[in-house]
């Protein structure tokens, strides 16, 4: 494998992987009833959909088409954006008859590092947004100076 294809095929893996974990995710954490989910969803699930749609365009790029002149590449990307279902849509638009049976394996030092972001981002999302956190905060600088 040549050392750009290597490349392409390396950001296709990767990009793949943290786009549909950060999909199912926002999901995920969208159905739990905690304050903040709404912002933890409203900045990871764009975020995912743009990783999917580097990937298939890497998919694509790596099987010597045109992505941007591709039908399958716009169709696969509008289905990434319907929850759940539209990104099974999307693999399957993808793998469809492509002739290729090989299956990414994603760097798993990549989806961890993510898997923890995504963490800190929940947790800062979900105490700026709790109303616990609101009334019995610890004190803000500008409130021990007012004191």
């Amino acid at each position: 494998m040549s050392e750009p294809a290597s490349q392409v095929a390396l950001i296709e893996k990767n990009a793949l992987a943290v786009g549909i974990t950060g999909h199912i995710i926002a999901v995920l954490v969208s159905m739990i009833t905690v304050a903040g989910a709404d912002a933890f969803f409203s900045i990871v699930y764009p975020f995912a959909w743009i990783a999917i749609v580097i990937g298939i365009y890497a998919a694509l790029k790596a099987r010597a088409n045109a992505p941007l002149r591709s039908l399958r590449f716009y169709a696969a990307s509008a289905a990434a954006l319907i929850p759940l279902a539209g990104l099974v849509a999307a693999i399957l638009l993808l793998r469809h008859g492509t002739g290729s049976s090989h299956k990414p394996r994603s760097s798993t030092i990549v989806i961890v590092i993510f898997i923890i972001l995504l963490m800190l981002l929940f947790v800062i999302t979900s105490k700026q947004h709790d109303p616990y956190f609101k009334k019995y905060g610890t004190p803000t600088v500008h409130a021990k100076q007012a004191a």
